[in-house]
């Protein structure tokens, strides 16, 4: 008797995926017969019905489902009746998962408006194809922007996951003034000579962006005049003091110094010093002049006679004095012989 035997199978394709496995099952669809066999005593029995998977035999490639590529998987069922099996060859064909999802972290102030939307950079399905926020699922930790702290957001699709850090940090922000004091005249005063300190949110230097406003100064005039400084929304006040500025009079100037003047002999072009000597006194009518040196007399006389020579030096003082007075009276007649002529 031939038995009627049908078995079915099918074709698939499937997503590679880390750690999937691939069971026979997945891809059989049945297999089943419709006759009367002959049991074992030589009577009729009816075997007609479904047939169990475990009776069929599979064959073919180890479909690997982590892996791209085409697998041929043959399922085959033999009759105990007929020399025929029935077979059924398939393909698993498993394709390159292109689902993504990618976010990125975000750093924020306190009080700064925040979504999760707002880290969210984008999805892709298994085609590579782009997919909507809304059909990605957020889970993670619950942000709160009002209050300082780092917060875990995830973002999934397709099996894939991703992370994103959003940190919460206090506001930092600050713009401190100080007075200024200036004298009338001097160089306007300019907004960085009233400040102290100014910051962003991050604490970053921004006093080059700090605004003041003079208005109210009149700076030709003496006094105390408010000056409004203003910077990434923060104002402060300070006051600039005007003083008057101080009137220095003027010093009369030193006379210079006179200079000595030196006296120089007629007829030389450089100056002669003028020292006095002796006055000379005339013997006679002759020019002879006698001068008597104070200083060689001193050191003569410092030196100690030799024997005898005591009395010789008196002598010749004593014969210097009769020669000077002879002079001296000579001169004298002859001014008396020439008031008589």
């Amino acid at each position: 008797m031939v038995n009627l035997v049908q078995l079915a199978a099918h074709n698939s394709t499937v997503y590679a995926k880390d750690g999937a496995t691939w069971n026979p099952a997945d891809n059989f669809d049945y297999a089943w017969k419709g006759a009367w066999e002959t049991g074992t005593d030589g009577s009729l029995v009816d075997n007609v019905g479904n047939i169990d998977l475990s009776k069929v035999t599979v064959t073919g490639d180890k479909v690997d489902l982590t892996k791209p590529g085409k697998y041929q998987v043959t399922y085959e069922y033999q009759d105990s009746q007929t020399n025929a099996p029935a077979k059924k060859t398939i393909t698993v064909t498993v394709k390159a998962n292109q689902s993504t999802v990618t976010a990125k972290d975000s750093t924020l102030g306190v009080g700064d408006k925040w979504t999760a939307e707002d880290s969210f950079t984008g999805a892709t399905d298994k085609d590579g194809n782009p997919v909507s926020f809304d059909e990605v699922t957020v889970g993670g930790d619950t942000v709160d922007t009002n209050k300082a702290g780092i917060y875990k957001v995830t973002y999934s699709y397709g099996g894939k996951t991703t992370t994103a850090t959003i940190t919460i940090k206090a506001d930092q922000s600050q713009l401190t003034v100080h007075d200024v004091s200036a004298t009338v005249g001097d160089a306007h005063a300019a907004a960085a000579d009233f400040i102290t300190k100014a910051t962003d949110k991050d604490g970053a230097d921004i006093s080059g962006q700090v605004k003041a406003d003079f208005s109210k100064v009149d700076w030709t005039k003496a006094g105390d005049y408010l000056v409004t400084l203003t910077v990434d929304g923060k104002t402060q006040t300070a006051y600039l003091h005007l003083a008057a500025a101080t009137i220095i009079p003027e010093q009369p100037e030193t006379p210079a110094t006179p200079e000595t003047p030196t006296t120089t002999t007629p007829g030389q072009d450089t100056a002669v010093k003028v020292v006095p000597t002796a006055t000379p006194t005339q013997i006679g009518t002759q020019n002879s002049t006698i001068r008597f040196d104070a200083t060689q007399a001193q050191t003569n006389s410092s030196q100690l006679p030799q024997t005898g020579e005591s009395e010789n030096i008196g002598l010749l003082w004593l014969g210097a004095f009769s020669l000077l007075g002879a002079g001296l009276g000579l001169a004298h007649k002859k001014h008396d012989d020439n008031q008589e002529a």
